[in-house]
């Protein structure tokens, strides 16, 4: 067993409970599938390495992407930052209901747009001269 990998996730553990004011015994209540509170402290200190139905139930406990925890317990291979980030957009755009995701993308099509330095219009526009001076 790796503790330092392991003491990562329990770190992050401590961290979000911390955030949230919650005991050991709340987060076990709160985790689907279930995990007891003695599973809980075991990884905690680190007697027992995070297993997948650990970090599920844990991950469904924080509203986490299941991923984000079966990195930090090192039971898949860590990502990029871009990754992760789109691991979390995906995972809570899939929470919302349709119309919500409908604005979602409006919204995100509208902010790229103001981002992206040119469209494919101009693209093409440009194109289209570049073959008129030739």
């Amino acid at each position: 067993m790796n503790s330092k990998l392991t003491s990562q996730f329990a770190q992050w553990i401590e961290q979000e409970l911390d955030e949230r004011g919650w005991s050991i015994r709340e987060l076990a209540r709160r985790t689907r599938p279930r995990i007891s509170n003695a599973t809980i402290n075991d990884i905690l200190t680190g007697r027992t390495q995070p297993g997948l139905k650990s970090c599920r139930g844990i991950a469904h406990a924080f509203n986490t992407p299941p991923e984000t925890a079966m990195r930090l317990a090192n039971l898949l291979p860590a990502v990029t930052p871009t990754a992760e980030q789109q691991t979390e957009l995906v995972h809570y755009f899939t929470g919302l209901d349709a119309t919500t995701r409908d604005h979602v993308l409006i919204t995100t099509r509208a902010l790229y747009e103001e981002t992206t330095p040119y469209t494919i219009e101009e693209t093409e526009e440009t194109e289209e001269n570049e073959t008129d001076d030739e």
